[in-house]
């Protein structure tokens, strides 16, 4: 089976409808939702800063079309203190450097913050933490990302990785904190189509979770299987892509949103 897009103008493009269906941020790349726009293009050192920038807002005021602005702001103390304000609403922090993968792991994470006095203390926090753990790593500040507000949530992890013998891999399973402890993951080899997607899911134990239970309502499957066709047709069009982490992907019954991503 081919590939769904035939130039990197159409993998951005469905790049963007996959990451929060609009990317809306002052860069030189611009995508838009439709491939009848024109779109620039891009080296793949822009191309790791855009994926790593992309966080959502809240879906509540989605209008039809399945269109959604994201905003992202690397960003200094001051710059962090400003952006939190204008934005009115809580915001979370993460570390930005290039060198540090996983957040987590040296305490890089500060959600629900309002006001200038958290921002501010959060900042240091974060920093601080990750020189003294990380002092080999190169420190560029923080993000600064609205929060993300999405009912019935379950957290899921779309990866790829480069083999040397059989090239990129796609996989896919439970995200989170722990998905290297939970190891709930089946991989397939791109161009993947509907049907083995859904084979991918289904072997999974966090698919038990994504239909209706208790009193959460079924994810939306459609758009969960969407995010790893794109992703398929993006590292198959673009094979200077050496790995891809995507965790956590928000599933609700509204949809997906990508929360954090990594690109080398």
């Amino acid at each position: 089976m081919q590939p769904r897009v035939h130039s990197l103008s159409d993998a951005m493009s469905d790049l963007g409808n996959l990451l929060g269906r609009v990317l809306g941020e002052k860069t030189d790349l611009k995508i838009v939702h439709g491939r009848d726009l024109g779109l620039v293009m891009v080296d793949i050192h822009q191309f790791e800063q855009v994926i790593i920038n992309l966080a959502v807002n809240a879906r509540d005021a989605m209008p039809s079309g399945g269109t959604l602005t994201v905003r992202t702001y690397n960003v200094s103390k001051e710059a962090a203190i400003a952006i939190a304000q204008a934005t009115g609403g809580q915001v979370a922090l993460k570390i930005n450097s290039p060198d540090i993968s996983h957040k987590s792991e040296v305490d890089g994470v500060r959600l629900k913050l309002h006001g200038a006095a958290a921002v501010g203390a959060a900042f240091d926090q974060i920093t601080q933490t990750a020189r003294s753990l990380r002092p080999d790593a190169r420190i560029r500040g923080v993000t600064v990302e609205p929060m993300v507000t999405m009912r019935d949530v379950r957290e899921l992890m779309v990866g790829v990785k480069t083999d040397p013998v059989f090239g990129p891999v796609i996989s896919f399973g439970a995200g989170g904190t722990m998905v290297e402890v939970m190891r709930d993951a089946v991989v397939a080899l791109p161009p993947v189509h509907d049907a083995l997607v859904a084979q991918m899911i289904a072997r999974t134990r966090v698919a038990r979770v994504l239909g209706a239970f208790r009193n959460l309502k079924a994810v939306d499957m459609a758009a969960v299987t969407d995010v790893i066709l794109r992703v398929s047709d993006l590292v198959a069009t673009c094979p200077e892509i050496g790995a891809m982490d995507i965790n956590p992907l928000f599933a609700s019954p509204d949809g997906v949103i990508v929360v954090d991503a990594r690109v080398e």
